[in-house]
């Protein structure tokens, strides 16, 4: 029912052959009740053992609102305990904004690897979020 959902407003999820790998692709203005809708799938995943991988495709994001921006830190803070369980945080985009936060958050985020690629380095996005982590 949530994919339904979403599937009808920005968010679109992936699959990307791995039940480890939370995916989506954001396409137009991502307003706050996509960041809950998100989060619930991310909660799901979250209430399964296991490492948690995301892969984000954003360069089609034409805006965030700041509703959407609040709800997303909100999240992050209500979750900081979780941080030990992500490995790893792939964006796809072309926003300089988005590439600056990902090497704000591979800083931040102790023992989580957070990079950000460019819209034609899509394939080595996918492929680095998918090797084996020694």
């Amino acid at each position: 029912m949530i994919h339904r959902l979403l599937e009808a407003r920005v968010l679109k999820f992936l699959e990307l052959g791995t039940t480890d790998i939370w995916a989506v692709r954001i396409e137009g203005t991502l307003e706050s009740d996509d960041i809950a809708l998100a989060m619930a799938t991310l909660d799901a995943r979250l209430s399964r053992p296991g490492d948690v991988r995301c892969y984000i495709e954003a360069e089609d994001m034409d805006h965030v609102t700041f509703g959407a921006m609040l709800r997303d830190v909100l999240y992050g803070l209500r979750h900081v305990g979780d941080v030990p369980r992500f490995e790893r945080f792939a964006f796809v985009a072309d926003q300089s904004w988005l590439h600056a936060l990902a090497k704000f958050e591979d800083k931040l985020l102790i023992g989580v690897e957070v990079r950000a690629f460019p819209p034609e380095e899509r394939a080595a996005a996918r492929a680095w979020i998918l090797e084996e982590v020694s």
